[in-house]
């Protein structure tokens, strides 16, 4: 499916007579990773804004424009959308089905206030699909630290004193039919299906592997799985590795080219990999201390030479 069929297709669900009586408003409340699924309840004029954003969004020129890729956890490139194909992938899969789990949905916030909720999901059920649009929440009270918050009327300010909820008209995942997941925004994705948390896991299940065990000394290991913990660049890096195993039992079987690369302090990369060394003791790879991202840089084995123009490269994204 490319873009410009997934934007036409949404369109025509937009277009349907009774597309008001297909769409639906809920809230998530994320409590240290789980999700609470809200109803809300919403007149016509608001259903009529979200519908009228997110076509702006998703037919936009500039929606069209982007080139769909597979999501990368490492990079995400400007003018690109991430895809996610949910059949190979469970977990998201999983928290993607929750959030139509009838028997799960709350339909009351009584006793929470605005600032319970981080994210909001809007489902359409078209003719021919069923979307799911995720978005950010954000109040005045969030916003107030960077200034005040008024309105004017006749020549007099007046403070906002109540909360103000508000709905980012910009979403950052889109659903189509629970099988296929479009990552717009990173940062919002990221956020409601836990990827930090997955990234840690991930990180500390590859930190156990054979294949690391026995080439990268235990004291560097103990540091490299101290900086995974909160799911950031190291993380992704090592979860990212893992993905092609293959490739690093293959880098690992070649010690005496590795052996002159770090040996090589006029290589073009030399700079990357600064800090790491073997271990005196027993001749693994080791790195100094803050110098573990450096042993990552390593072993991803990101150094290239094109084939065709014969140019050196680093792929950071590796």
């Amino acid at each position: 499916m490319d873009i410009s069929t997934i934007s036409q297709d949404f369109k025509n669900a937009l277009a349907e007579s009774d597309c008001f009586e297909k769409t639906s408003l809920f809230f998530l409340r994320n409590d240290d990773g789980a999700l609470y699924r809200y109803e809300i309840q919403t007149d016509d004029n608001v259903k009529n804004t979200l519908l009228e954003n997110l076509g702006n969004q998703l037919c936009s020129n500039s929606f069209l424009r982007n080139e769909l890729c597979d999501y990368d956890i490492v990079s995400h490139s400007k003018g690109s959308i991430g895809i996610i194909d949910l059949d190979n992938d469970e977990a998201i899969k999983a928290i993607v089905d929750s959030l139509t789990d009838e028997e799960s949905v709350s339909h009351t916030t009584s006793g929470m206030d605005e600032t319970a909720f981080s994210d909001y999901v809007v489902e359409i059920g078209g003719d021919e699909h069923f979307y799911q649009a995720i978005g950010s929440i954000t109040t005045t009270s969030k916003l107030k630290k960077f200034g005040f918050f008024g309105n004017l009327n006749d020549n007099k300010l007046k403070s906002i004193d109540e909360d103000v909820i508000g709905l980012n008209q910009f979403v950052d995942t889109f659903v189509i039919d629970r099988k296929l997941l479009m990552v717009i925004g990173t940062q919002g994705f990221e956020r409601v299906f836990g990827m930090k948390e997955r990234f840690a896991e991930k990180a500390t299940e590859a930190l156990s592997a054979p294949t690391i065990l026995s080439h990268i000394e235990g004291e560097t290991l103990k540091q490299i799985s101290a900086k995974t913990e909160s799911g950031g660049r190291i993380a992704r890096r090592i979860a990212k590795i893992m993905q092609d195993e293959k490739r690093l039992e293959d880098f690992f079987a070649n010690r005496e080219k590795y052996k002159a690369i770090l040996e090589n302090e006029s290589h073009p990369y030399a700079k990357k990999f600064i800090g790491v060394h073997f271990d005196p003791v027993t001749g693994k790879l080791c790195s100094d201390y803050g110098k573990e991202e450096n042993l990552i840089n390593f072993i991803s084995d990101a150094c290239y030479m094109a084939e065709v123009s014969g140019h050196q490269g680093y792929d950071g994204a590796r």
